[in-house]
């Protein structure tokens, strides 16, 4: 049998072979209830305490770590969410129209039907709802073989800009004067050619962003030739994001820069009401009408907290409730282990003490038993000795006896003999049998007390 004291140590010492040990029989509770191992059986019980406590803090611990991952994981996941929102919206509006009859050698203008059926090609009410000036310059080319934009005032009544502005589409015409001012020097950006409608109207997009700081950023001279005639359409980025500052910004901050030049602070093309102060950032790279932007985000403090800590102080609590609860059940095990060793010692005194009352009982009997027949044997000796005391005794008397009672008898045949004389006679003639009797009944009965 295995020592408890070699065996308990991998036990006490080492949690994770407790399985194996109960398993092997090495953790015997029989042996913890003896007297010398009580102390042990009480460390065993604060160890569990501590073993659950400390099962229970890290347990807790490691949902509260994964609680904060999914939130930050969400946030990062609404952020990207926001990123492409504002991508698709930015792709969508921050362009401008220009069509053009193509090369260098054709019109110089684009005829009402043309420009007709180009604008009922696209849906024009929903891509321009952030313009705040559109207009449209032809270019031409001088002596020098220059291309320019001469100077051309938009009148409603000989450009589309009269449709657009009765269906509400053109919030702000105002800035048409500015806008020509810039095409007309050369300061609007434009993409590559492209076919469109159908057609080989060398339609491109034309991109103007209004800064912060009211500039227009420059481009090549390629660029700048690129068509014969333009449309164009200034994107106002504040109102183009009003719209969606709403959503956004219950999310985080976020801030539009134009990226080749965003060193320029004066290139910055939006910025967000709300300052975040957060920890997570995502950017994004925007390619619109041939430029790019680069668009940050960054979520608002606290985002990524969890405000609900169910899950986590659910743990906690389960895992200090089974703490507790098998804390009691080892506790009332060896307390109840201690309760059945108190009464098998008070059961084993008591057996003790009734033993050692039946042994001297036992001995007082013996000894009794030992003294009665002891007497039994005294008595029987005596009443030999009396029986042959008496046969003597017996012999003795009859043989004088014999000869007086022969006697008598023959004094009884006289017929002389007196009447008083005769009873006397017959009764002393009876006495040896009275003697014989009472001799022979003293020989057969013993005595009835023994000798002391």
């Amino acid at each position: 049998m295995n020592d408890w004291r070699v065996s308990a140590r991998p036990v006490l010492w080492r949690p994770c072979t407790w399985l194996q040990a109960l398993t092997r029989g090495h953790f015997d509770l029989a042996r913890l209830a003896q007297p010398q191992l009580r102390t042990r059986r009480r460390w065993i019980v604060g160890l569990v305490l501590i073993l659950g406590t400390a099962l229970t803090w890290v347990s807790g611990t490691k949902v509260r770590e994964y609680e904060l991952a999914q939130a930050e994981a969400e946030v990062d996941r609404q952020l990207i969410a926001v990123a492409e929102e504002v991508t698709r919206r930015l792709q969508r509006y921050a362009v401008a129209v220009v069509a053009g009859a193509g090369v260098p050698d054709a019109r110089a203008t684009v005829s009402a039907p043309d420009w007709q059926r180009f604008v009922q090609s696209f849906q024009l009410p929903y891509w321009l709802h952030g313009a705040s000036a559109m207009g449209y310059a032809p270019l031409k080319r001088d002596a020098s073989e220059q291309w320019h934009a001469p100077v051309q005032r938009l009148e409603p009544a000989n450009t589309p800009v009269l449709a657009l502005a009765n269906q509400n589409l053109i919030r702000d015409t105002r800035m048409a004067d500015a806008v020509m001012t810039a095409v007309r020097a050369n300061e609007a950006t434009l993409s590559p050619r492209m076919t469109m409608a159908g057609e080989e109207s060398h339609v491109v997009l034309l991109l103007m962003p209004t800064y912060k700081g009211g500039q227009v950023p420059l481009d090549s001279e390629e660029r700048r030739r690129a068509a014969a005639g333009i449309v164009f359409v200034v994107i106002n980025l504040d109102s183009l994001f009003q719209g969606m500052s709403q959503w956004i910004e219950t999310k985080g901050s976020f801030s539009v820069i134009d990226a080749p030049i965003m060193e320029d602070p004066e290139m910055l093309l939006y910025q967000s009401d709300i300052v975040a102060k957060g920890s997570h950032t995502h950017s994004a790279e925007v390619i619109a009408g041939g430029r790019v932007w680069q668009i940050q985000f960054k979520e608002l403090a606290g985002q990524a907290e969890v405000p609900d800590r169910g899950r986590s102080q659910l743990t906690f609590a389960v895992g200090a409730l089974a703490t507790l609860l098998l804390t009691i059940a080892i506790a009332y095990q060896v307390a109840l282990r201690e309760r059945t060793e108190r009464q098998l010692q008070d059961s084993q005194r008591s057996e003790d003490a009734i033993r050692a009352v039946n042994e001297e009982l036992e001995a007082r009997v013996s000894a009794r038993t030992a003294q009665a027949e002891q007497g039994r044997k005294a008595a029987e000796v005596a009443n030999a000795m009396k029986s042959e005391f008496l046969a003597m005794i017996s012999h003795e008397v009859r043989t004088p006896l014999g000869g007086v009672i022969g006697m008598l008898r023959f004094g009884l045949k006289d017929p002389g003999l007196a009447a008083g004389t005769r009873s006397s006679c017959m009764w002393v003639s009876r006495m040896p049998r009275s003697c014989s009797r009472s001799s022979t009944t003293s020989s057969t009965t013993p005595s009835s007390k023994p000798a002391k």
